[in-house]
């Protein structure tokens, strides 16, 4: 399954939750995204809608995400990103794109 497909199924599956969990998710979901960046894509995304399967489950069982994961959000997302595996492409990626950058940027005559 590719990554486009699981933002799709996310975005989806977001529109079930309550205001009060969708707000925690939103949190969540975009500090993990923002601080993902040497992570394969497609890891972030799965573990992403595993948490929104997880929260949902938890929503239908009366429980809300924050007595579920903890009242931080943030504290979650980090002990999350620590277990996803650094990925050495990704990596590679952005060094050369920011070489490109910085060699398109000096090549622009004066």
């Amino acid at each position: 399954m590719k990554a486009v497909s699981l933002i799709k199924r996310n975005n989806d599956l977001r529109k079930e939750l309550t205001l009060e969990n969708k707000k925690y998710y939103e949190e969540l979901m975009v500090y993990i995204r923002a601080n993902s960046t040497f992570k394969s894509e497609l890891d972030v995304e799965q573990i992403l809608l595993d948490i929104l399967n997880d929260i949902l489950e938890a929503q239908f069982n009366n429980q809300t995400a924050q007595s579920y994961f903890g009242k931080d959000p943030k504290q979650s997302a980090d002990e999350i990103l620590k277990s996803l595996p650094r990925n050495y492409t990704e990596t590679i990626k952005f060094a050369l794109s920011i070489a490109l950058g910085y060699v398109i940027v000096f090549m622009i005559p004066s």
